[in-house]
């Protein structure tokens, strides 16, 4: 449809009389919210206060949002006031934030708009608590000029603002105001975002840019930035991204190994994942976009990819039994969809529900890596998260049922060893040695689901291997070790794999030729280990 249907589609919606937190979640507003801006200056006061309302509540849908409110800004314009707080820590722990939206009729004057608008935050602030343990809570958001449809010349509005709140730096700080993000539409195309953070003394955020407010904190870029240097590349869909990360350089190392590259898409969900093919649905677009940012010349043919979805849905149910039913539907897609997840380099998959609890949301956090010692492809593990209450900031990751590492790191980790010898592999046109196995697996796996019978197998025990490994006697024997502590260019497994044709089990010896050590080349050592394995 044209763009006026569009506005006629989404009028009909936000006045279809439900209410207006029921309308902020329908999935009808995915790829239009941003188009609520051009009913800020509506003449019909009800299509305007509830538009303010509906996006204010679509956009902070992950926070508990209260005390809602419309009100007049400086000269008279359309703003509203809320209060929030992080839904995913306990409400008597989380600081209570503010907010205010401003919408200005253009930006010709932003310094004098500023400047006003700070009058209209401290009336609404009053003596409430701006700070919690050093860091600021409040946030301020303007829309400038809702019917507005040229370009905007991004050059001059991030000089013009950050000139502007420069001025107002010690104002804006005594209000407590943590973000100020500024919006321009620019009909019939999407708006630009420009944000301005304190803790950067409110100069633009370029990682930040084109993002609704919340965005950062929904992705958990500030993960990434840590130690990647950060490229955005193109992406389809509104809601999601795709972010070229490259390892940043330890300046404390004279000669370091190569700087890796990750292709890391995120994106937001707000379908319900417990709806049978629609969970296959949503990773088959999270491929297409990981397939395009591969396809872009600035990204090196061995990078990795990493695919995060945050699924904005909220399940009313117990840990156990929803990571028990999210982690069936990864298992059985990751087996499905393996031949594409291995042709785009997919080293790790992260689905973040969120679970109502007793005391608020708990975020589960649902891993499928192969970042893992054991070198497995894509092991899927369940995460329970520990979020700062103020910051939102996930501190710590423990495991649910006893699954799993401990995650304490906040930063996405750089490549470990096995990742460095995977993308060695790749680089000649190879597979990492110790990826053969999972592969394995799920070829077994596959060959089982033609049959429909793998709903009556326990995965886990479809196939299992131990190590062989050369002992200092030149005997073989059977381990347990993590993956890649093999000191010659061979290596090996007895491998135990229940097939449709030999279901109690049968054994069979898996020998590999390891092309990270020294290029694969074979001597004594590598012939000696063949001839006994064999």
């Amino acid at each position: 449809p044209n763009f006026d249907a569009r506005l006629d589609s989404l009028r009909k919606l936000i006045l279809d009389g439900r209410p207006l937190d029921e309308i902020a979640k329908d999935r009808a507003l995915s790829t239009t919210v941003d188009f609520l801006t051009v009913f800020f200056n509506d003449d019909d006061p009800v299509v305007r206060n509830t538009a303010l309302e509906v996006y204010i509540r679509r956009v902070y849908r992950a926070h508990r949002v209260r005390d809602f409110a419309v009100c007049e800004g400086p000269g008279g314009v359309p703003a509203c006031t809320w209060m929030f707080q992080y839904s995913d820590t306990p409400a008597p722990d989380t600081p209570v934030r503010r907010g205010m939206m401003v919408v200005a009729p253009n930006f010709d004057d932003p310094e004098g708009f500023i400047e006003k608008s700070i009058e209209s935050y401290s009336k609404f602030v009053g003596d409430s608590e701006v700070r919690c343990n050093g860091e600021n809570l409040n946030v301020f958001i303007a829309v400038f000029d809702g019917n507005n449809s040229t370009a905007v010349d991004e050059t001059k509005v991030v000089s013009q603002s950050e000139y502007a709140l420069r001025r107002n730096n010690v104002l804006l700080y005594d209000l407590g105001i943590r973000t100020v993000t500024f919006a321009f539409p620019q009909i019939p195309r999407q708006p630009r975002y420009f944000s301005f953070n304190h803790c950067d003394d409110y100069v633009e955020s370029p990682l930040r840019r084109d993002m609704r407010p919340t965005f950062p904190y929904l992705l958990e870029l500030t993960k990434l930035s840590v130690n990647y240097d950060l490229l955005r590349l193109p992406a389809i869909g509104r809601n999601a991204q795709n972010w070229l990360g490259t390892e940043k350089s330890d300046s404390q190392v004279a000669l370091g190994r190569p700087q890796n590259q990750s292709v890391f898409f995120r994106a937001i969900s707000h379908t319900d994942f417990s709806i049978p093919g629609l969970a296959g649905k949503i990773l088959l677009r999270a491929m297409d976009e990981v397939e395009v940012a591969l396809n872009d010349p600035r990204v090196s043919p061995t990078a990795s990819s990493n695919i995060f979805i945050h699924v904005l849905q909220e399940y009313d149910s117990d840990q156990a039994s929803i990571v028990r039913d999210a982690a069936k539907i990864l298992d059985s897609l990751i087996p499905q969809f393996a031949p594409r997840l291995q042709s785009l380099r997919v080293d790790n998959i992260e689905l973040r529900i969120r679970v109502k609890g007793a005391k608020g949301i708990e975020p589960l956090q649902l891993i499928a890596s192969s970042a893992t010692t054991s070198g497995e492809w894509l092991q899927t593990n369940a995460y329970v998260g520990f979020p700062d209450p103020v910051t939102g900031v996930t501190k710590e990751y423990r495991p649910l049922l006893g699954e799993g590492d401990k995650l304490t790191s906040m930063p996405f980790p750089t490549a470990n060893p096995i990742q460095v010898k995977r993308a060695a592999a790749r680089r000649v046109g190879s597979t990492y040695a110790f990826d053969f196995l999972n592969l394995l697996e799920i070829a077994v796996i596959r060959s089982w689901s033609n049959r429909n019978s793998v709903t009556q197998l326990d995965l886990k025990s479809i196939l299992s291997a131990k190590e062989l490994v050369m002992e200092d006697d030149g005997e073989l024997t059977l381990s347990s070790r993590p993956a890649g502590l093999n000191t010659i260019g061979m290596v090996g497994w007895l491998v135990s794999m229940r097939t449709p044709e030999y279901p109690s089990g049968r054994e069979i010896v898996l020998i590999a030729n390891d092309v990270t050590f020294k290029a694969g080349s074979f001597g004594v050592d590598e012939d000696d280990f063949f001839f006994k394995a064999s």
